[in-house]
């Protein structure tokens, strides 16, 4: 008597319509508002690095996911300005968000700021980074006739360098359950430092009236070449503010 066949029962494929889902997921910048506010409550804000004010840091997340919920739920509800008023409201905002930032640490261990030790330098070299990152932000919105999910694309890939090193260090250590959520806190923070003038103002007031079209890809890598570029301006500029302001760097 012959055995019975044996029959491999496989699991059904993901199909095409969960992937659709889960491409939606990562591509909406809730999800990474998200995964960094979570981030924040996980690490809390007691670090080696983190000011007396760290506390400020998902209060940022927890505003931005609430401008972001009620254009899901009720539309968009910005200020309508003129261009100007709308160019120096948007530039302003996202370089007070990074203030903030910068205001949420203590790279000296005391003080505020984490470009340098001391407060008072800290702050002036951060300049070197963030003016320069909003204006480039700026600029995409205006070429390309960005929204707020694909300026948080933009802005956010300016964070490669600490998502990618932070997140190699994470996964080589026991913080490796981490990494992603980590990475993803990095590439909120910055995306907020160059877009939340978006969260404030009609963005559309600063597109040109035919604004070019971009695949997100390339959009992406814009976003890096424009990180690199603010990273640059900031050596640059935190050199001549030592020369002139006479700090150590």
């Amino acid at each position: 008597m012959e055995p019975a066949p044996v029959t491999f029962v496989l699991d059904p494929p993901v199909s095409g319509e969960r992937m659709q889902r889960v491409r939606r997921l990562i591509a909406d910048d809730r999800s990474w508002l998200v995964a960094a506010l979570v981030t924040t409550l996980l690490l809390g804000w007691n670090g080696d690095e983190a000011s007396s004010i760290a506390w400020l840091n998902p209060l940022l997340f927890v505003g931005a996911l609430a401008v972001r919920w009620h254009d899901r739920r009720s539309g968009r509800a910005r200020l309508t300005l003129g261009r100007w008023a709308t160019t120096g409201m948007f530039v302003i905002v996202g370089w007070a968000i990074g203030m903030v930032v910068e205001l949420t640490i203590a790279a000296g261990g005391d003080g505020f700021g984490g470009m340098h030790p001391d407060t008072g330098p800290s702050f002036v070299i951060a300049q070197g980074y963030y003016i320069p990152a909003v204006l480039l932000t700026l600029w995409a919105v205006r070429r390309y006739g960005l929204d707020e999910r694909r300026a948080f694309w933009f802005a956010g890939a300016m964070a490669w360098w600490e998502a990618l090193t932070f997140g190699v260090v994470a996964m080589i250590s026991p913080a490796f359950p981490l990494a992603p959520i980590l990475a993803a806190y990095y590439v909120a923070t910055y995306a907020l430092c160059g877009m939340a003038g978006m969260l404030v103002v009609d963005h559309r007031v600063l597109h040109t009236a035919s604004p070019r079209s971009i695949s997100t890809r390339r959009l992406v890598g814009y976003g890096v070449a424009a990180g690199t570029a603010s990273w640059a301006a900031f050596m640059l500029w935190a050199v001549t503010a030592s020369a002139l302001f006479g700090f150590e760097l």
